[in-house]
């Protein structure tokens, strides 16, 4: 009997995946991240910190949203960006190149547009060498 009742114990933790609890301190980066994207980003906080909680590495998750919302600032304000719709499209291209990254692209390619070169560069200056070498969340699709 004891032993079923361990059994159902441990496959319910293994069934279950634990959440994350976000640090204040994280929770308040969620916040800035957020309101770097506030024009663009409908999603509310509780709705992302929920997502980063579920996430195997929370920390990385934050980074790389940090970083997608400081390029896309950037390049809103370097390039004059004005109108919801051109900026909607400016952040889905750096959510593409950040994509682009995860899956091992390591830079600039041949053919790429000037702006695909531009959102890289902006996106190396705000990730660590550390974070893109984590394969949890940066890895080749290349064997």
């Amino acid at each position: 009997m004891i032993k079923t009742i361990v059994f159902i114990v441990c496959f319910s933790l293994l069934a279950y995946p634990v959440r994350a609890q976000l640090a204040p301190a994280q929770l308040e980066r969620v916040k800035a991240a957020k309101e770097l994207l506030k024009e663009i980003d409908t999603t509310s906080v509780e709705e992302t910190v929920e997502k980063l909680s579920q996430s195997v590495y929370p920390e990385g998750d934050l980074m790389i949203m940090e970083a997608v919302a400081s390029t896309y600032r950037d390049m809103v304000f370097e390039h004059q960006v004005e109108g919801q719709e051109k900026k909607e499209w400016l952040h889905s291209m750096v959510l593409l190149n950040m994509a682009y990254f995860q899956m091992g692209g390591s830079g600039e390619e041949e053919g790429d547009t000037g702006l695909n070169i531009a959102i890289r560069r902006k996106l190396k200056q705000y990730l660590s060498a550390d974070l893109m070498a984590d394969r949890r969340l940066f890895h080749s699709l290349e064997q």
